[in-house]
C-alpha cells in the first residue's frame, strides 16, 4: 500500500517549529501596528492561513519552491538540483537554494541518517 503525501502528519518538528515562527513575525508586525484597527483584524484572519500556508510547504512542490520566490505547485521540482548544502558542524547541514541563502532546510544526522529538523523562511 503506498502512503499518500500529506503536510498533516509530514515532519512534525518542522511543522511546530515553522507555525510557531510564522506566528511570532505576525505577532511583532502587529506590534508595529498597534494604532490601525483594520491591521489587528487583518492579522486574526491570518492567524487561520498559517496553517494552511504551512501545509503547503511541507510538499514536495513546497520544498522545491523555497527559496526561489514562486509559490508552491508554480516552481518545478527540478529547482533542487540548484540547492547547495552549508556544513553546520559534524552533525548539523543547511540546504537553501542558490539565489536564497536566508531561507532553507535545517538537518541533522541521526545515526546514519540524515532528517530535516527545521524550516528556515523568510516572512
Amino acid at each position: 500500500m503506498r502512503r499518500h503525501w500529506s503536510g498533516t502528519w509530514a515532519f512534525p518538528r518542522v511543522r511546530e517549529g515553522l507555525e510557531a515562527d510564522l506566528n511570532a513575525a505576525m505577532v511583532k508586525e502587529l506590534e508595529k501596528a498597534q494604532d490601525d484597527p483594520f491591521m489587528a483584524l487583518g492579522m486574526l484572519f491570518a492567524g487561520g492561513l498559517v496553517q494552511a500556508f504551512v501545509d503547503s510547504l511541507l510538499t514536495p512542490e513546497g520544498l522545491a519552491s523555497l527559496g526561489t520566490g514562486k509559490n508552491p505547485g508554480e516552481a518545478s521540482l527540478e529547482e533542487v538540483r540548484k540547492w547547495r548544502l552549508k556544513l553546520q558542524g559534524l552533525s548539523r547541514a543547511f540546504v537553501y537554494h542558490r539565489d536564497n541563502p536566508q531561507a532553507g532546510l535545517v538537518m541533522e544526522r541521526q545515526g546514519l541518517r540524515c532528517r530535516v529538523v527545521r524550516m528556515v523562511v523568510n516572512p
